[in-house]
């Protein structure tokens, strides 16, 4: 069984390998861009924190 990782689709490949040491994966993992308000962040066009103005 392989692990899936959700992640913001701004969010490259390039950072697998740091995902896979960090979460001790020692198989690639399914990688699932989620395009959800929840998977958004700094990156996305338009975005805000939650609880600031």
């Amino acid at each position: 069984m392989s692990a899936v990782v959700y992640m913001n689709p701004n969010i490259g490949e390039d950072y697998i390998k740091d995902i896979m040491e960090i979460y001790r994966l020692s198989e690639y993992p399914s990688i699932k861009y989620d395009y959800s308000k929840h998977y958004k962040c700094y990156l996305d066009v338009g975005w805000k924190a939650e609880g600031r103005r």
